[in-house]
């Protein structure tokens, strides 16, 4: 199990693409630079206790993402789903009066949703995967160990499908004062995942092949057709589940005004294909498709040449007449470990991309002052 490194150059399919794409828009550079985006996680972060530091000493934040479903567990009930309300929240009003503050304050209002990968051993909460293990994405070991990264809900179980798009509607419909919603939608990048039997049934359904038949490691997908056409699949996959998301949430919102954002592998049009079919959150052909109004780009600062498979996908949207600017996602975990914020945005700083936008996600409450910190340096 695990990942291996890019399999050489950008991929000719890729690399003709994205040309393709360029020369469609022309080169019209975005402005990169900005009020930074600050992710919060409550309950372990008081949200109203930021918004003062903030205020007081005028720290150029331009919007605040509270994270509404972690764990299992959201911030307002979610009906006909999988998720439960977690205590203290069960009538769904403390994310209205958040937003409230947020506003007051002249800033934006996003909910953050990490869509599928919903628990690892930083978080406190229990294991959610514990009471209902069939909604979990299973390795090729038909596990779902955390130490590989975190544990993933199966994207293709309908519960979980349900459940998100439920999700999605609620924020739409509930609470409209919201200026968008930021979500990350992608597999493990650090194990191929995608054995479950939902997984299984899903992809039997579409190409008639059993993941459990392909030997994933140690063949080249251009010997095995099989093989090269499940990794196509997997991106696609995701694609139409953004696709029910947005559509969920915009419609029920209405207004015509929200923006999603999405966060997405800022290297992934450098990606091999294996490494694509890997994580497989195609966030250019969801910007393309119109699925999502902006991207925030993290980094693998871990992964040899990250930098400059990251240069990739800054210049897909820099180049492109998307409307929006890149952030630079910054996050206080990597592999399901706490790490120091102040460390990941060093590696990006020295890659001479801390210039950016960014949006950071301090992931722990441990690592909020960090993230202050880090906002404190950008006056």
């Amino acid at each position: 199990m695990g990942t291996g490194k890019p399999a050489g150059p950008v991929p000719r399919r890729m690399l003709f693409r994205t040309l393709c794409f360029l020369f469609a828009l022309c080169t019209s550079p975005l402005l990169a630079q900005g009020p930074h985006l600050l992710r919060l996680e409550p309950p372990g972060m008081d949200v109203s206790a930021v918004l003062k530091t903030i205020a007081d000493e005028k720290l150029p934040v331009g919007g605040i993402i509270i994270d509404v479903a972690r764990s299992g567990q959201t911030l307002f009930p979610v009906p006909d789903s999988v998720f439960t309300t977690r205590v203290g929240f069960e009538d769904g009003t403390q994310l209205t009066r958040w937003i409230d503050q947020i506003h007051a304050q002249g800033l934006k209002a996003y909910a953050g949703l990490d869509a599928v990968r919903w628990w690892t051993a930083a978080y406190a909460d229990p294991d959610p995967f514990l009471e209902r293990p069939e909604l979990a994405e299973l390795d090729s070991d038909l596990s779902c160990n955390p130490a590989n990264d975190a544990k993933y809900a199966s994207p293709w179980h309908p519960a979980v499908r349900s459940s998100l798009v439920s999700l999605a509607r609620e924020l739409g419909s509930s609470y409209q004062a919201l200026d968008g919603i930021i979500v990350c939608l992608r597999l493990s990048p650090s194990a191929y995942t995608g054995f479950s039997d939902a997984a299984r049934r899903a992809c039997i359904d579409a190409l008639r092949i059993d993941p459990l038949d392909l030997a994933v490691f140690g063949v080249s997908e251009d010997w095995d057709p099989n093989l090269k056409a499940w990794m196509e699949w997997r991106p696609r996959a995701l694609t139409d589940l953004m696709r029910e998301l947005t559509s969920a949430y915009r419609d029920a919102d209405g207004t015509g005004q929200d923006r999603v954002i999405a966060i997405g592998s800022g290297a992934y049009p450098a990606y091999s294909l294996r490494l694509q079919a890997c994580c497989a959150d195609d966030w250019l052909t969801w910007a393309l498709d119109g699925l999502i109004d902006g991207v925030a780009l993290d980094t693998v600062p871990g992964r040899e040449r990250w930098h400059e498979e990251l240069a990739v996908g800054l210049d897909v949207l820099e180049r492109a007449r998307l409307g929006i600017a890149p952030y630079i996602a910054i996050r206080g975990e990597h592999h399901g470990s706490v790490v120091p914020l102040t460390d990941a945005y060093g590696q990006v700083a020295g890659a001479g991309l801390g210039g950016r936008a960014l949006l950071l996600d301090p992931v722990v409450a441990s690592e909020l002052e960090s993230a202050i910190g880090l906002l404190r340096s950008r006056r």
